[in-house]
């Protein structure tokens, strides 16, 4: 907020107030379908492109084979019911992210390049395992989800347990 005081001939006196929930990150902008999303770079490893053919499937969840380590992927599309085209020749981008103790792939259609962004805090029950941990104004007006990738990687992994599981019941 900014409050503007002023008497005339003597003083003006302005004051900005920024919240103390603000904050700036550095982060990968990335594009899946027309959609903007931010990770921040703390939690990028690396960043690759890989043929479509090279992804293969463990357990029926997909994975790549990056320096001798399987590591599992999360295509954002699927996760937030998203279209997009994926085709078997085409080229794929991948985030590798970590928590520190997990790593992951996010398959995403296109990346965008890095930028200091502005962290706006989503309210509670919106932020509460979405994925998101809050959303930025980019410099042209788009907004853009910030990822919050701890949280997607639980969100993965439970669903990949889920799926071990489903695969495991014997229908009698």
């Amino acid at each position: 907020t900014v409050e503007i005081e002023s008497i005339v001939g003597k003083e003006t006196r302005i004051r900005i107030k920024l919240p103390l929930t603000l904050a700036i990150i550095p982060a990968l902008l990335v594009r899946v379908a027309s959609e903007l999303f931010t990770i921040p770079l703390s939690t990028v490893e690396e960043t690759i492109k890989v043929y479509a053919r090279d992804i293969e499937r463990i357990e029926g969840n997909e994975v790549i084979y990056l320096r001798n380590e399987t590591i599992p992927l999360i295509r954002l599309s699927r996760l937030f019911n998203m279209s997009t085209t994926d085709t078997v020749d085409a080229n794929v981008f991948i985030v590798i992210v970590s928590n520190g103790m997990n790593q992951m792939g996010l398959v995403v259609d296109a990346m965008l390049g890095q930028e200091e962004v502005v962290i706006k805090p989503l309210e509670d029950y919106i932020q509460e395992s979405s994925g998101f941990s809050g959303a930025t104004i980019l410099g042209d007006g788009r907004i853009s989800l910030i990822l919050d990738i701890y949280d997607l990687l639980n969100i993965s992994i439970e669903k990949m347990a889920y799926r071990r599981k489903s695969k495991s019941v014997v229908v009698a």
